[in-house]
């Protein structure tokens, strides 16, 4: 429940909660935390801590926070309270935290316009402070994220945050446009061995199929493919992230050519090949695939489950023969 009596000396113990996603408190914040200071014998801050490290919404772990929140707030009790999907759980979780630091005391939470406080179920009540201004982290990050650092501690702070993020794997498809018994690939500039059409997946794509056909069509001119089908997925031995934390999984899927002019991609000034055509479905094309593809090609000539693919389609169907082990 919200109060508006502001006579809260009554009140023990003032909670403030907040993400404090910025690079140093704004004057919101510290008018915030000024009024549960000057209003209570203990107040304490919690800082709102999510699960995904590194994110352009959450750039600053909970210890970078607490530090900058302590450096003006020396005398404050700084605790964490982790995110949760559910508003009841997370004010039942913030409520028994707040508990086991205080007691029985008698406490009074800290919101300011645009803080928790409509989300808040708990037992506690809550003052909100109207702001002197608005502020936003979000814009705040936005900005200071386009300042290159120049100082030492600049540096530093770019590399504790790299240092401190979960090793990624990064997801890439990779895709055989199929026609007949060929399979179109390309040659990239200053890159050996044939390729399949593919990249990164992109947050926009709603799928890995939607992946697909936006690669393929961004590589290949547009054309117009159809009946995507998963292969299989693997490790790719990218000599970008060899060394590193970070690593490439790439899922493979079969399509059917329809139509469309392919060759007129490796004209263009932003082409990804300089050369695109069909090759035929043998080993003698797999020797001449790039090493990190090769995986992949493989799948086409030795499926690893029990269906030999014949690579050929009938109709609108992808014919498959069963084997007999």
């Amino acid at each position: 429940m919200k109060i508006i009596d502001p006579l809260v000396l009554k009140y023990k113990a003032g909670v403030v909660v907040g993400r404090f996603q910025v690079p140093e408190l704004h004057e919101a914040h510290k008018q915030l935390i000024a009024a549960a200071k000057l209003s209570h014998e203990k107040y304490m801050i919690f800082i709102a801590c999510t699960s995904v490290k590194g994110s352009l919404k959450d750039p600053l772990d909970f210890d970078t926070r607490a530090n900058m929140i302590r450096y003006q707030f020396p005398d404050a009790i700084i605790r964490r309270i982790n995110d949760n999907p559910s508003d009841e759980i997370w004010s039942q979780e913030l409520d028994g935290l707040i508990i086991a630091e205080v007691g029985k005391k008698k406490v009074i939470l800290y919101s300011g316009n645009n803080g928790f406080a409509d989300n808040y179920t708990g037992r506690f009540p809550i003052r909100e402070i109207p702001e002197i201004d608005f502020y936003r982290g979000t814009e705040i990050r936005e900005i200071e994220g386009k300042v290159v650092p120049i100082t030492k501690e600049g540096r530093c702070g770019v590399i504790y945050g790299v240092a401190n993020q979960y090793p990624r794997a990064y997801p890439t498809v990779d895709v055989a446009v199929i026609k007949d018994n060929s399979v179109l690939l390309g040659i990239k500039k200053n890159m050996l061995g044939l390729r399949f059409p593919g990249g990164f997946v992109d947050p926009t794509d709603k799928s890995l199929e939607d992946a697909c056909k936006r690669e393929v069509q961004e590589e290949c001119g547009g054309i117009e493919i159809a009946d995507f089908e998963y292969i299989c997925s693997g490790l790719v031995d990218d000599w970008r992230y060899r060394g590193r934390d970070e690593k490439i999984i790439s899922s493979f899927f079969l399509c059917k050519y329809i139509f469309g002019n392919y060759i007129h991609a490796c004209t263009q000034a932003d082409a990804e090949f300089t050369s695109l055509k069909f090759y035929p479905i043998n080993s003698d094309t797999l020797n001449k695939m790039a090493p990190t593809h090769r995986q992949f090609f493989k799948s086409l000539l030795n499926p690893t489950n029990d269906e030999k693919i014949v690579n050929i389609f009938d109709g609108d169907v992808l014919k498959k023969e069963k084997t007999n082990g």
